[in-house]
């Protein structure tokens, strides 16, 4: 497993005989220090222009069939999650000319260009519409001539006029009209017609999103040569209703092209190059269900000379093979996702992929290593063992530069980290969690570093628990790995490497659940930085027990406050703040974040926490080169400002909850650190209080241990049973730093 920067926790050994130490009778830590929360000092600093941010963000988009795709921003990298509806089956995902990311789920591929507009689940221009969330999806319906029309399934309508109508969808309803997409699927099934060749919903010729400016038409700076393309099935009969996604390796921005396919037979004109032709076909039964999925790739050469039609025949040839993958210890597939990433001349990066498929069969045709540009084809599969028996599951990835022949995949012990993860959960929560995990190389990275999205279709996970994962390294062995709890709240980890041979245990939602700076690997955006005049300070509004995780809760408040040499120069409801204009000789800066999630729903612990962090920037370091921050420039590079950062490693079940009679935590003081970089100034002090009654009084506690790492302990009192005591946290360190934290109902004491 990759490097974590500074390790906060304490050897096992040291850790045991600090106990017994603790238990022998050591020295109580010294009294509570006063109030965080603290009060301005003088009225804002005008001279510095301020503006709120938060280091952790997230927008959801609800597509029509009720498929959910966040994109959440952490530490400047976004992922893209997709939980996807009941009866949509897996997605298909690509990303077109222009760059807009595209997430169609199998139960809207029969009508994909044809009926239903693509822009319906282009997740790009639903952001850019401001329809995140899926409250009110608004659309426009046309009508077949001689069609009364009449209202969708899941669709109200507003006003009718002619052939056509406007209504929207909501994402209570979008259960309705996905319902109505898989009846007209099974319709066409019984009665014997190609999938999306019937009647939709009685004579809709179309549905699109009634919202964004109209996209002209695109004029090729290019001259365009013909291409038909024939796609037959295994028999060798004319598919229809399907598309053919077709990628120039020359030159990405070119010749992008998705070309529907009818009767068997598509046309479009495309610049001269090199291609990738793909489709991905569904099979579908008389319920509406998926069957089977077929991917087909062909290499095509669209010639410079002569002016000749290029023929393209694509066919689910009696040559392509099932995937399958066979693992050293029984389990039974719960997901499967495969991907093409396209990497042009240029080293210009697009994908198409099918993710969340279950247990649907999926076949590939082969395809050779491009002779121009290049392809990495990837698939990932997850799967889990009996239900009887400690739990575990395998998570592996196999990429190429090629689509092999034969896709029968055999799991080598030899290819595997073994991980113990564990999922921690409130109990007010419930059980039911989702667990991410996306494979990464070379080619995913460029493909996020350029602005793509890594779309990952998470699977469900019981919480709390403790699951044995067996994490592939055949394809790079780096992982990005992430968590929803059963009450929202989303955990994500940094990228990390694993190393076949190696153990490594993960906890997820270990609390007390505090705010946090934390201590990261890879390529980060920093977030206690200065680059000249400018200055960024924010904190992650939730972190757990490992030093990497940064957290967004499912709801809440913030309140922060930002002093520059005791002047207060911005407050606001963010929990971080960019600012311009600050002096740039070395100042000491503070910063007060008040976290209150008492009113999210289904979190009982850590619902409030109050962090108060003074640091000075004159022993600021240089951020690491492939890292950022705001404001940055070759001539005012990042400084990477020396703040305190906690990590709490407190001894309770997986509920967060603590049936011992004395109480112990480990407790980690360290400073921000982005792979390693970062102040190694000596910790002086550590200090830990305890209130069983709401914070009206604090009782000390027992610690021993130094220079960041301590072991403290203190008694769950009988009368505190059933009760979720507050802790508060303080530490020094030899620079002038200090960071005070509380948290409110930090831990439950069993009844």
């Amino acid at each position: 497993m990759g490097s974590k920067g500074h390790p906060f926790l304490v050897p096992t050994a040291a850790f045991a005989s600090l106990v017994l130490g603790l238990l022998s009778g050591a020295a109580p830590a010294s009294a509570a220090w006063g109030s965080a929360t603290g009060a301005p000092t003088t009225a804002p600093n005008t001279a510095v222009t301020a503006s709120p941010i938060s280091p952790t963000t997230a927008r959801a988009v609800t597509l029509i069939t009720g498929d959910r795709v966040s994109l959440t921003t952490s530490g400047g990298r976004t992922s893209a999650q997709l939980t996807s509806a009941a009866g949509t089956g897996p997605a298909e995902t690509y990303t077109a000319r222009g760059g807009d990311e595209y997430v169609v789920p199998a139960v809207a591929k029969p009508y994909l260009g044809r009926q239903l507009d693509p822009a319906l689940f282009d997740i790009s221009a639903l952001l850019r519409d401001n329809l995140a969330g899926g409250a009110h999806i608004p659309v426009a319906v046309t009508y077949t001539a001689g069609t009364t029309p009449s209202a969708l399934p899941g669709v109200t309508l507003t006003s009718v006029g002619g052939q056509s109508a406007s209504g929207y969808v909501t994402a209570a309803s979008t259960a309705e009209f996905t319902a109505g997409l898989r009846a007209a699927i099974g319709a066409d099934v019984r009665a014997g017609r190609p999938v999306g060749s019937g009647a939709l919903f009685g004579g809709v010729s179309g549905v699109s999103l009634a919202a964004g400016a109209a996209t002209g038409p695109i004029t090729p700076h290019y001259v365009m040569h013909e291409v038909q393309i024939a796609l037959t099935d295994t028999a060798g009969n004319p598919l229809t209703d399907q598309d053919v996604h077709f990628e120039d390796l020359d030159n990405l921005l070119a010749g992008y092209a998705d070309v529907p396919i009818d009767d068997g037979v598509g046309k479009v004109t495309l610049p001269a190059g090199h291609y990738l032709a793909t489709s991905q076909i569904f099979d579908f039964d008389s319920a509406g269900d998926e069957t089977a999925i077929h991917w087909i790739d062909e290499l095509v050469t669209v010639p410079s000379a002569g002016t000749a039609t290029t023929s393209v025949a694509l066919s689910e040839t009696a040559a392509s093979s099932l995937i399958t993958v066979s693992t050293p210890r029984p389990s039974t597939q719960q997901a499967l996702s495969v991907s093409n990433y396209y990497i042009d001349t240029a080293g210009l990066v697009a994908s198409t992929s099918i993710i969340g498929i279950s247990d649907t069969p999926v076949y590939v045709n082969p395809m050779a290593t491009p002779a121009v540009g290049s392809v990495r084809y990837q698939i990932e599969w997850s799967g889990i063992g009996p239900t009887t028996g400690s739990a575990y599951r395998y998570d592996v990835a196999f990429g190429s530069g090629y689509v092999p022949a034969d896709e029968s995949y055999v799991v080598q012990p030899r290819q595997l980290a073994k991980v113990t993860q564990t999922f921690y959960a409130d109990p007010a929560g419930g059980t039911d969690g989702r667990f991410f995990n996306a494979a990464y190389d070379a080619a995913t990275s460029a493909l996020q570093a350029a602005g793509g999205l890594v779309v990952s279709a998470g699977v469900v996970q019981a919480m709390p628990s403790t699951v044995t994962e067996y994490l592939g390294t055949a394809d790079s062995g780096e992982w990005d790995q992430s968590v929803v709890t059963p009450d929202q709240t989303q955990f994500f980890a940094d990228n990390r490497t694993f190393t076949a041979g190696r153990t490594a245990a993960i906890e997820w939602a270990h609390g007390p659940l505090g705010s946090t700076m934390g201590q990261h690997t890879g390529v980060q955006r920093c977030y206690a930085c200065t680059a000249g005049a400018a200055l960024t300070m924010a904190f992650y509004p939730v972190g757990d027990s490992e030093p990497d995780h940064s957290g967004l809760p499912g709801g809440g408040n913030d309140a922060f406050a930002f002093y520059q040499n005791g002047t207060l120069v911005y407050s606001g409801s963010a929990p971080g703040v960019e600012l311009d204009g600050i002096a740039t000789a070395p100042a000491t800066y503070r910063a007060v974040d008040t976290s209150d999630l008492s009113d999210v729903p289904g979190m009982s612990q850590s619902t409030n926490v109050v962090t108060d962090l003074t640091v000075g920037s004159a022993t600021s370091v240089p951020l690491p080169g492939e890292d950022t921050c705001y404001g940055q420039s070759v001539a005012t590079p990042c400084l990477l400002l020396p703040a305190l950062t906690l990590n709490y490693q407190l001894e309770t079940d997986r509920s967060n909850t603590s049936a011992d009679s004395l109480q112990v935590l480990e407790l980690g003081v360290g400073h921000v650190a982005f792979d390693c970089a970062g102040s190694h100034a000596a910790i002086t002090s550590a200090t830990v209080t305890v209130s069983f009654d709401g914070g009206k009084s604090w009782e000390p506690t027992s610690s021993a241990g130094s220079d960041g790492h301590y072991i403290v302990a203190w008694d769950n009192p009988a009368s505190a049973k059933g009760a979720d005591p507050e802790l508060r946290v303080s530490a020094t360190d030899a620079i002038g730093g200090s960071i005070t934290q509380t948290i409110a109902n930090a831990y439950t004491v069993a009844k």
